[in-house]
């Protein structure tokens, strides 16, 4: 049996469990997609066949540019003007796929007393989305409104950077109450210089993305 055909006997076997593939391309390979399963024809008669526990970035469909900012700035209006997250989360519903966006949701499903305390009357849950392909973190903050934005670190490890804006001492605020914090994750430090008299923060650089965007009650 050729390589071509030995690909072919492969990419029936795992349609059979996992469907038609999506044809994507890594750097180095032309790949049928089966998630978790990717086959592509090797050298000499062979054939490649990976698995990823999670997906490859390079397998990841990417959005279309306008679709997203579209969708983002839509984003921004709605929380702007939300009091609830029943709001926030009926705009994200439906588009948020073709935006290249997950929604995780709420985790704080009960009331936390200390933002139940500072809003008797307001939404206390928090609301949770990531990009499934890291955006960059200019574009976010041009979107949002945030220049100049800076990487700010408040832990010890310095494991988590967020977005600030430059001279501010918390994160963004948005609602219409002025109720939510805005937390947009980078992934990884930021690469831009260490500013000076502001421990834990840096320029965030053009290179540098977000993985990650959180509404939570903004806690005074």
């Amino acid at each position: 049996m050729s390589g071509s055909s030995t690909t072919c006997f492969t990419c029936e076997v795992i349609a059979a469990q996992f469907g038609a593939p999506r044809h994507v391309a890594s750097e180095h390979h032309a790949y049928a997609a089966y998630h978790p399963f990717y086959v592509a024809d090797g050298h000499r008669g062979a054939f490649i066949l990976e698995w990823y526990a999670q997906q490859p970035r390079w397998a990841i469909p990417v959005p279309d540019p306008s679709t997203q900012t579209a969708w983002l700035e839509g984003l921004r209006d709605r929380i702007a003007t939300a009091r609830t997250i029943d709001e926030i989360e009926a705009y994200c519903r439906p588009g948020a796929a073709s935006a290249g966006v997950e929604i995780t949701g709420t985790l704080n499903t009960g009331l936390n007393r200390y933002a139940e305390f500072a809003f008797p009357h307001d939404d206390a849950r928090d609301y949770h989305l990531r990009f499934k392909l890291p955006i960059r973190a200019q574009h976010l903050a041009a979107v949002f409104d945030w220049h100049p934005a800076v990487g700010h670190c408040g832990d010890v490890h310095m494991s988590t950077w967020e977005i600030w804006r430059r001279g501010d001492r918390w994160y963004p605020i948005s609602g219409a109450l002025q109720q939510w914090e805005l937390i947009a994750v980078l992934d990884g430090w930021p690469h831009g210089d260490e500013i000076e008299d502001a421990g834990g923060t840096r320029l965030v650089g053009d290179q540098d993305e977000v993985v990650a965007l959180s509404i939570r009650p903004r806690f005074r």
